[in-house]
């Protein structure tokens, strides 16, 4: 699905970009904004379905992995704004800096996974996956492009 929406959307911001760097930064924030408003809903939806999710799927021989989906949703929130900055990447042209900050992220998420799942489990996997790997890749992303953009 972000696929799809990404190669609809993609053109619009190539073409805002090229009209004026205020309409480029508008059309960015609102394709984000209207994203994770789809998002969120559906973030929220799982997370309080989830155990009947899971019932429904797979029966009463799996009812704790509810309790990870729920919390494992929560990863695609960053994921959206995240695909919208790829797309932003392509554009400036720091592709170079993307692949950089993919490989670190993957790095990070190993190590963090190396210290929590042996205290957490399951759920330390998910907690590592849900900072680094999203929150934090996020984060780097923002700051990157605040910097590559003049802001």
């Amino acid at each position: 699905l972000l696929t799809v929406i990404g190669d609809s959307i993609y053109p619009a911001i190539i073409s805002a970009k090229k009209v004026s760097e205020k309409l480029y930064k508008q059309r960015v924030s609102r394709v984000i904004k209207y994203m994770s408003l789809f998002a969120i809903p559906f973030a929220l939806f799982i997370t309080f379905f989830s155990d009947k999710i899971i019932h429904s799927l797979y029966g009463d021989h799996f009812t704790e992995a509810a309790i990870y989906l729920s919390m494992y949703i929560w990863t695609g929130l960053p994921y959206v704004t995240f695909f919208v900055l790829n797309q932003v990447c392509l554009i400036e042209k720091i592709n170079k800096t993307f692949s950089f900050v993919t490989i670190l992220t993957v790095v990070s998420n190993i190590l963090l996974n190396l210290f929590l799942i042996p205290k957490y489990g399951g759920v330390g996997a998910v907690m590592a996956t849900l900072t680094v790997s999203y929150v934090g890749q996020l984060l780097i992303f923002v700051l990157i492009l605040a910097k590559s953009c003049g802001e």
